[in-house]
């Protein structure tokens, strides 16, 4: 999935996603722990889902790409 083209309702659901980390020390804490891409990307996917959020596995890795090309935009 392209960034630019992201639907609405999957930005929204990966900011509400977003927001439900920051406010959970303890979600932080096992989400971090993850060392590897694949399991990460499924923890996140099985954590968005049991809080009633819809992401796939797109859909996050096009924020992890949009993040990582602001990051490096910030230096050009």
């Amino acid at each position: 999935m392209n960034p630019e083209h992201a639907s609405t309702s999957t930005v929204e659901s990966f900011e509400a996603f977003r927001r439900l980390v920051l406010a959970e020390p303890a979600l932080q804490a096992r989400l971090r722990s993850i060392r590897e891409w694949p399991p990460f990307v499924d923890a996140v996917v099985d954590t968005a889902a049991q809080y009633g959020i819809t992401l796939t596995e797109a859909d996050v890795l096009a924020a992890r790409d949009a993040s990582r090309r602001s990051w490096l935009e910030r230096w050009i």
